[in-house]
């Protein structure tokens, strides 16, 4: 025994016993783990000696529905593409838009004094609602002056007549004498009264034309509203003395209203008359339906007031716009709300065909009288 109080064994004892003594420690000491590394690769191994193992065969069929997924995925995802990219192409837009209308211009057409304004301006007025007065009673008087005119010339084709009749009768009595020199007398006599029949009935009816011009001269003392619609850019006022075709004031009627808008040249490959059109106004906020209404018969610049000559180099290329004429179907505009002038966003259908037909059949009997 050492001196920790273990025992010790001697090498003799060791060597009697057969067993060398570094075998014996040998077999004392634990196993590696380098056994545990050999287990785990005898596993792999049989592992991949037996395909057939559960775990094996479902690491086989996730490969297959993963091919599938990805094609549930993809396949939706090309049509809907697909489906986009032909949305895309089934409309041209432009925001070049705006809503126009009649303006039409009040004038006056004779020379006189204001005596009474109606309206002013964003007044809603109705076809035939008066809008201005002018003096009158020059004109009133023109009117009596003109009446007597007519009436002493229309004394004058009666007193004509009787002398004409007059005159046939002595030409009757000196035929009954038989006189030859009386008769050539009479006979001209006869002939000179029925020619101021003539003369007289002539004045009759210039006297007829000067009245009726006088009439008409009155009434355009009376200025009447020639549609309805809101009164815009009055200059008018109470005692100002106009002339003929000075301008009072601007009525714009808004029950008849259109859509112009001014597309680049390359967005008319597809475009044509009858297709639908959506129109989006930034005023009110709605979309309108309408139709496209017309073709423009040029471009925008030739109505310029420096049009591009060719010939002198004025002229540069660029992408030209065409204003293309959009109508708003009937109803859509019930409450008036748009007015010329508006921004709009235009939206043609150009492969809408079938609606395209439909509009153009709508366009046609909305037009029929």
């Amino acid at each position: 025994m050492n001196n920790n109080g273990h025992e010790r064994i001697d090498d003799t004892e060791q060597v009697a016993n057969g067993t060398p003594a570094n075998q014996q420690a040998l077999t004392r000491t634990p196993q590696s783990n380098d056994l545990h590394v050999n287990a785990e690769v005898e596993d792999d191994q049989t592992d991949d000696a037996h395909p057939t193992d559960p775990g094996n065969r479902g690491r086989a069929l996730r490969r297959p529905a993963r091919i599938v997924l990805a094609l549930v995925v993809t396949v939706p995802l090309f049509l809907g593409g697909m489906r986009f990219w032909n949305y895309l192409k089934s409309y041209e837009w432009t925001d070049d838009a705006e809503i126009d209308g009649h303006l039409d211009p009040i004038s006056t057409r004779i020379n006189d004094t204001v005596v009474r304004v109606y309206v002013e301006n964003t007044y809603h007025v109705k076809a035939g609602q008066p809008l201005v007065d002018l003096d009158p009673r020059d004109y009133q008087v023109a009117v009596e002056n003109a009446q007597a005119n007519l009436a002493e010339a229309e004394q004058s084709v009666k007193a004509a007549q009787q002398n004409y009749e007059l005159s046939v009768a002595n030409l009757d009595a000196a035929g009954a004498t038989n006189v030859k020199a009386q008769l050539d007398v009479k006979r001209a006599a006869v002939r000179a009264a029925f020619q101021k029949i003539g003369q007289a009935r002539a004045a009759v009816q210039a006297a007829q034309a000067s009245l009726d011009q006088a009439k008409l001269n009155l009434s355009y003392t009376h200025i009447v509203a020639p549609a309805t619609g809101v009164v815009d850019n009055k200059t008018v006022q109470v005692g100002q003395r106009v002339q003929p075709g000075e301008q009072l004031l601007t009525l714009v009627p808004l029950n008849d209203i259109w859509i112009t808008a001014d597309f680049r040249e390359t967005q008319l490959r597809k475009m044509r008359p009858g297709q639908p059109v959506t129109v989006h106004v930034d005023t009110t906020g709605r979309d309108y339906k309408g139709y496209v209404e017309g073709m423009p018969g040029a471009t925008g610049e030739l109505d310029s007031l420096l049009p591009p000559e060719n010939a002198t180099g004025n002229y540069v290329k660029v992408v030209q716009r065409l204003p293309v004429r959009i109508r708003l179907y009937p109803g859509e505009n019930r409450d008036h709300e748009l007015r010329p002038g508006m921004s709009v966003e235009p939206t043609v259908w150009v492969n809408d065909q079938q609606k395209t037909g439909e509009q153009r059949t709508l366009r046609i009997t909305t037009a029929a009288p």
